[in-house]
């Protein structure tokens, strides 16, 4: 019947050879991959040890444009102007803040309105939580497009807010629409209505 075909040997077939392959790489892997992370370990050591550096204490300034640069992105970041509240009792401390950024579109005019103004509510309640920020004007722009085709990036919101209507403000229940009736300055562009 079927005697000319034999039966190979376990370690001669195709499946066997593969996983054997497999094991000893892994194997090679494990002893030689050992070596260098060890040694990486013990480099970073001496370095954290040779060099403990005083951090250097961040501006008042610094600390602001840090948090609006985390809470938008830095590439969303057009301009930040921190300067001195002239009109305080304490103008050394208190810091007036404008920040022109760059908003991002949505699908629809409402949509984009309605984000713009949410990032404005988290962003002006992580500034007033710095005690010594006194006013704070958030514009976002837009890249918007006349009747002749020509393009201009222009603020399509603004909101304005002291540090008395900000302290008026629950930020956790604050509902992002009503800007519009609580703002010391509010703006919105034609575009985005």
């Amino acid at each position: 019947m079927k005697e000319g075909k034999k039966k190979k040997p376990f370690y001669r077939r195709w499946w066997f050879i593969v996983i054997a392959v497999i094991v000893i790489l892994g194997a090679i892997g494990a002893v030689f991959g050992d070596d260098e992370e060890s040694a990486k370990p013990a480099a970073k050591a001496t370095e954290t040890v040779a060099k403990p550096k005083p951090k250097p204490k961040q501006s008042e300034s610094d600390k602001i444009k840090s948090i609006i640069s985390k809470d938008v992105g830095k590439k969303n970041v057009v301009k930040v102007e921190v300067n001195d509240d002239a009109s305080t009792q304490d103008n050394a401390k208190d810091k007036v803040v404008i920040a022109t950024l760059k908003g991002s579109e949505n699908l629809t005019k409402n949509m984009t309105r309605k984000g713009i103004l949410m990032d404005s509510r988290d962003l002006l309640a992580k500034l007033y939580a710095d005690k010594n920020v006194s006013q704070v004007t958030v514009m976002w722009q837009l890249t918007l497009q006349d009747q002749y085709g020509n393009e201009s990036d222009d603020t399509v919101v603004k909101i304005g807010l002291t540090r008395k209507t900000a302290d008026k403000i629950n930020w956790k229940n604050f509902d992002y629409n009503n800007f519009e009736t609580v703002a010391d300055t509010y703006f919105v562009h034609p575009a985005i209505k």
